[in-house]
């Protein structure tokens, strides 16, 4: 659960890409097709704070069947939800500890 949250800056790092505009575009898709969620309020554009990304329920049951995701089970998924109300504190805690 290392990855609860993610911003585009921690993907990219981890992703090792170079361009921003790819990743949008992927992280895009999956928002509208809910596999990802995205926390971001219209007053984060002024203060120049970049979206935060969160897998949503339908996300995490598809790569339950991957390897390596052997820790993902009913538990965890039903304490994902959630994730689109925690606190905006408890977000950037989680951020500093996938840096």
């Amino acid at each position: 659960y290392k990855y609860r949250f993610a911003s585009i800056d921690l993907l990219q790092a981890t992703l090792n890409t170079k361009h921003n505009l790819a990743l949008y575009n992927r992280l895009k898709i999956l928002v509208n097709n809910e596999y990802v969620g995205k926390r971001y309020k219209p007053s984060d554009r002024y203060k120049r704070v970049k979206a935060t990304y969160y897998l949503l329920p339908k996300g995490l049951r598809a790569l339950r069947p991957l390897p390596k995701h052997e820790t993902i089970d009913n538990k965890l998924i039903k304490a994902s939800y959630k994730d689109k109300t925690v606190s905006d504190r408890f977000v950037q805690r989680i951020l500093r500890f996938y840096e």
